[in-house]
């Protein structure tokens, strides 16, 4: 198996969630609710799960087989004491049944005469035989009942994709996630999230989904401007359900792009413009691919994300991206150049996903390049005699709140794997200059 290493998830939560994904359909909605009340524990959330000395991700994952193990075997022994109850119980005599006299009428039962008795217990062959196809017609629904109908087989490409789903990167990064029915449809998407996994990660699973993968004929392209650091190639392959998307360090900027950025005679600040540049032509394009993809700027009025799932919605952040990029190209000292930098990072780290896409994955090294445009910006301020404090806000929520350097009001999303009230990601960079502050914002796990 490509990725990780057998004493992880993959090998132990991934092997035992798929089977039992696939043993019968009570299962798997049992299971469905298991996953609903564990998944979200926290790694080092439970004393004693995890020994000294030994890494708290371990810990956690044996921690889930352990319980995975005691459900499954809980819900077998149910099911299988309920199956064979259900079987060895006689099925009711409806003479027996009217036998029956409630204890208040027993009196009046021992003076009924013999021959009545007798008379009782003499039924017509008639009678027999329509009792018999009565009790057929009563016991045969049950049976039918009592026997689940068969789950359809999953089809063959759902295998790796389901993997990828339950192994211990998947609840880390892709909680949450549904499979489309269609299959092309279904790897596009795939593709297109395996951008949130750590680099390693994703390169192994999409090699992984490749051989299940159908290459059009006539295969379509988005080619987009790469970093001049960052290694050109394909950051989603093509299917046929949806282009695929290049990065090619060569490749011009998005039109609108260079439209906004305008002519820039001093050569540091064109080259800063046209990082600026790549990083805006990037976001412009996923974020009309990419549907799991928030938005947590354009409206901080509101108490959820945005969700990136209709053409008005990307429109609406595409425009306010751009706009931040000319506020920047527009700035005319270099404490103002600074302030739009920080804007633009901020438009930029703000389109986010639930939970929040690793450090070292493609968006990780996007926010990681924005931050550092930002610094040559604060270089720049502080050559013109500016004092200038740019941080990136992390650690606990409580104490920068505390500590002034983050608003009260930052937005909030939950998330597997940390503890509560740690930040997240940084949506907002923490700004002074000469005095003069800007609180950050963060997203943060609660």
């Amino acid at each position: 198996m490509v990725g990780p290493e057998p004493e992880t998830a993959a090998m132990g939560t991934g092997e035992l969630l798929l089977e039992a994904y696939a043993a019968d359909e009570q299962l798997q909605q049992a299971l469905k609710q298991f996953i609903d009340r564990h998944i979200m524990l926290s790694f080092v959330a439970h004393e004693g799960v995890v020994p000294d000395g030994q890494d708290p991700e371990m810990g956690y994952i044996r921690e889930l087989r352990r319980r995975l193990q005691e459900f499954k075997t809980e819900f077998y022994e149910n099911h299988l004491c309920n199956c064979k109850c259900h079987k060895e119980k006689p099925a009711e005599d409806p003479a027996a049944e009217a036998g029956r006299i409630p204890s208040a009428r027993a009196a009046e039962a021992d003076e009924i005469p013999p021959a009545q008795f007798a008379d009782a217990g003499k039924l017509p062959d008639a009678q027999v035989a329509g009792a018999q196809t009565a009790e057929a017609q009563v016991t045969e629904p049950v049976r039918a009942a009592a026997t689940p109908p068969a789950r359809p087989p999953l089809p063959a490409w759902r295998g790796p994709i389901d993997e990828l789903l339950v192994s211990n990167i998947g609840l880390m990064y892709l909680h949450g996630w549904t499979v489309p029915e269609d299959r092309d449809d279904a790897l596009h998407r795939m593709y297109v999230a395996l951008l949130r996994l750590p680099s390693a990660q994703r390169e192994a699973w999409t090699e992984r989904l490749r051989p299940i993968t159908t290459v059009p004929d006539e295969p379509r392209f988005i080619v987009l401007p790469g970093l001049k650091d960052e290694t050109s190639g394909p950051l989603v392959p093509a299917t046929p359900a949806g282009p695929s998307i290049v990065a090619i360090t060569t490749h011009p900027l998005d039109p609108e792009v260079t439209f906004a950025i305008g002519g820039e005679r001093d050569l540091a600040l064109a080259q800063l413009l046209h990082g600026f540049g790549v990083l805006v032509s990037q976001v412009r394009c996923l974020a009309g691919v990419d549907t799991r993809l928030l938005d947590a700027v354009t409206d901080q009025t509101i108490a959820k994300f945005r969700g990136m799932t209709n053409g008005p919605a990307v429109d609406r952040y595409r425009n306010y991206v751009l706009a931040r990029l000319r506020d920047l190209a527009q700035a005319g000292t270099a404490g103002e150049r600074l302030y739009g930098a920080v804007r633009l990072d901020e438009a930029l780290r703000s389109l986010v996903h639930a939970p929040v896409s690793a450090d070292d994955s493609w968006w990780g090294a996007l926010r990681s390049a924005s931050f550092r445009l930002v610094n040559h910006y604060a270089d720049l301020a502080r050559k013109a005699e500016h004092r200038v404090d740019v941080d990136l806000l992390s650690g606990a929520y409580g104490e920068v709140v505390e500590s002034g350097n983050s608003s009260k009001d930052a937005m909030a999303k939950p998330g597997p794997g940390r503890r509560d009230g740690e930040i997240a990601a940084c949506l907002r960079l923490h700004l002074r200059i000469d005095g003069q502050q800007w609180k950050g914002r963060v997203q943060y796990y609660e």
